[in-house]
């Protein structure tokens, strides 16, 4: 994430303090392990699903989402989940 410092981020996590309600994002299933670097970024693992508001992100490179394994919100990678794939029936 070039040229976004931590003060960013966080003042980027209070304006979307509104996205409270896991179920109001989008189903994304995170692609690797990602490990938080910083107070408000998410550890995930691979293989774990998450939400995200994806017409609400204001950070380049970056999703702010709700993690309902830990019952965290936080950052990760954007390229670090994606939507499941959809499979026919």
């Amino acid at each position: 994430a070039a040229n976004v410092t931590a003060d960013d981020r966080q003042s980027q996590q209070k304006d979307l303090r509104d996205f409270r309600d896991e179920t109001n994002g989008t189903e994304l299933v995170v692609l690797y392990d990602y490990k938080a670097q910083a107070p408000d970024d998410l550890s995930v693992k691979r293989a774990d699903w998450i939400y995200a508001d994806l017409g609400n992100q204001t950070v380049d490179g970056w999703l702010w989402a709700y993690a309902p394994k830990t019952r965290k919100y936080g950052f990760i990678p954007k390229a670090y989940a994606r939507p499941p794939a959809m499979t026919s029936l």
